[in-house]
Order: structure tokens, then sequence, then C-alpha cells
């Protein structure tokens, strides 16, 4: 898994208005408005983890 592929999600969210905040365990929340939408992983082991993210946003009503 490559960082790059976070980081544009990570603006694809953004440029959709979603606001995104570093915790404090390093991990990346992304609200929409005051709602939690998900929690974004800082680092991953898993090959699946972005396409699994990316299935999640879309049943939450957010195209990526």
């Amino acid at each position: 898994m490559k960082r790059r592929e976070w980081f544009e999600l990570r603006q694809k969210l953004e440029e959709q208005g979603c606001h995104i905040q570093i915790g404090g365990s390093g991990h990346y929340k992304v609200y929409q408005g005051k709602r939690l939408l998900t929690v974004l992983p800082a680092t991953t082991s898993d090959w699946r983890a972005i396409r699994n993210k990316k299935s999640e946003l879309k049943r939450k009503g957010i195209l990526v």
C-alpha cells in the first residue's frame, strides 16, 4: 500500500466538503459537518485497507 493512495483519498474527501483532523493516536478522523464519518489509519499493514475504507465511505453516501 502506498501512502500516496491515502493522501489522494484524504484530498478527495476534503474536496467533497469533509473536514479531517488528526486524533491523539495519529489516526485521521473524517467529519462531514459535525458527524464523524470514519477514521482513517495512519499506517496500514493490510493491502485491502484502502478498498475496504472506500467501500465503507460509499455505504455512508460519500463517493470517492
